[in-house]
Order: C-alpha cells, then sequence, then structure tokens
C-alpha cells in the first residue's frame, strides 16, 4: 500500500570492507546506492527518492520507504566480493493502483532475477524490453 516500505535483499548476512554492492535504477539509468569500503554512498542527481532510501550497513539490503507507483520498475544489484567474484540481481518492483469506493490501495509485485555479472547485458536487454512491454500493455 502506498506509504510502506520494500526492502530489496542482498541476501548476504555481512559485508566484508573490501566488498562492493551497487544499486542502480535500470529505468532511470542511474546509480542510486553503493557500500564500498564501509562507506554508504547514495546517488541521486535528480532526487526522485530524496530521503525515502535506505541501505543496511551490514548485509547492503535496499529499502525504499514511503512507496508509490513512480518507484516502480527494474532495480539492479551488483555485489563484487573482495575474493574477486562478482555477480548480480534484479528486482522488478511492480506497484498497482487500484480504486475501491473512494479507498486507495497499492499491491505490490517484486521478481527476483539473478545471474552472472557477464550475463549482464544480455539479460538488461531482455529486461527492458519485457519492462516495455508491461508499461506499454498497463497504458
Amino acid at each position: 500500500m502506498e506509504g510502506e516500505s520494500v526492502t530489496l535483499h542482498t541476501n548476504l548476512t555481512h559485508i566484508q570492507t573490501d566488498d562492493q554492492i551497487l544499486w542502480q535504477s535500470v529505468n532511470r539509468g542511474t546509480h542510486i546506492a553503493e557500500i564500498h569500503k564501509e562507506k554508504i554512498t547514495f546517488f541521486e542527481s535528480d532526487n526522485i527518492f530524496g530521503d525515502r532510501l535506505k541501505l543496511d550497513s551490514q548485509t547492503g539490503s535496499l529499502t525504499i520507504t514511503n512507496i508509490t507507483i513512480t518507484d516502480s520498475g527494474l532495480y539492479k544489484l551488483q555485489i563484487s566480493r573482495h575474493t574477486g567474484t562478482c555477480s548480480y540481481n534484479k528486482f522488478n518492483v511492480t506497484v498497482y493502483e487500484s480504486q475501491i469506493v473512494m479507498k486507495h490501495t497499492q499491491h505490490l509485485n517484486i521478481t527476483e532475477i539473478r545471474g552472472s555479472c557477464s550475463d549482464l547485458s544480455r539479460s538488461l536487454d531482455a529486461a527492458a524490453l519485457i519492462l516495455g512491454l508491461v508499461l506499454l500493455v498497463m497504458l
């Protein structure tokens, strides 16, 4: 429902000092948050999220508070571990709006897609196409 929070989980229990956690908004084509060398950085040139983003310093999980329909879209998580491994997860966040007798409610659907960094460009192209088709159908 509008005004609630959604958390996109990294499934990590603890981040090592040299790990890098990078969150991106694929639809906006921007980096939105990063943890690297225990430093948390938020990248927000368009200030869409304002102070609604929270990043867990232990796990790297991203929370969007006060969620709205405009927060719908594809989010990408890239994890570069201190061991030299790299992986990514993609989260498709969809917020549906519905009205029932003057009540405004929203429903949230999150789809998680996992893979390795080498599959990233092919998967992002396919995901962008699917997302474009979904948005076209919704209009």
